[in-house]
């Protein structure tokens, strides 16, 4: 059955997948996202005439045929990805599973074992992708189908208490995060 191209005058970006914040060069925190729901998501937006970007963390499912891929691996990477792909919207779909703590010192080289063990030291990392979003909502038109969704499910109070991570001192699985005012060893 052929989908109905609704979408035609639409430009969807799509965040997708997990991202890897790396403790040394061989080693990262990550999560187990597949990706597979916002791959999912730029199909569909493909297949109902969209034109479709893709912004990637690591995932070895395919390509959606259509989309246009951009692969990135940091929390970072994505964020400024999807900044760069922003202006080119006319709606964002932010479907990736950004990691909420990456390791507060990248070791150069990979870490050696140690019987004792290791403590990481995590920092929290502050989540900009609701400010895109809400900018998104409030520029896009007001012709444009997806804007009276989009603003319906952003409550004004997200992104201030998500964009607020970063001020909590964090204590995960034994590794404390100081606070920002806090000098760090």
């Amino acid at each position: 059955m052929l989908s109905p191209h609704d979408l035609a005058a639409e430009r969807i970006l799509v965040t997708a997948g997990p991202t890897q914040e790396m403790i040394d060069p061989v080693r990262f925190v990550s999560n187990r996202s597949t990706g597979k729901m916002g791959f999912a998501i730029a199909r569909a937006a493909w297949r109902r005439g969209a034109s479709v970007r893709l912004i990637a963390g690591p995932s070895p499912l395919g390509t959606p045929y259509g989309a246009d891929r951009i692969d990135t691996v940091s929390a970072d990477e994505m964020l400024n990805a999807t900044a760069r792909n922003f202006p080119w919207s006319t709606a964002l779909v932010m479907a990736a599973a950004v990691a909420d703590f990456r390791p507060a010192h990248q070791a150069p080289h990979k870490i050696k074992k140690n019987a004792r063990g290791m403590t990481l030291e995590l920092e929290g990392i502050a989540d900009e992708m609701p400010r895109l979003a809400r900018a998104k909502a409030h520029a896009s038109s007001s012709a444009s189908p997806l804007r009276p969704r989009a603003s319906r499910k952003m409550p004004p109070t997200s992104c201030g208490a998500s964009a607020s991570i970063s001020s909590w001192p964090t204590t995960f699985r034994g590794a404390t995060r100081a606070s920002p005012s806090t000098p760090t060893s």
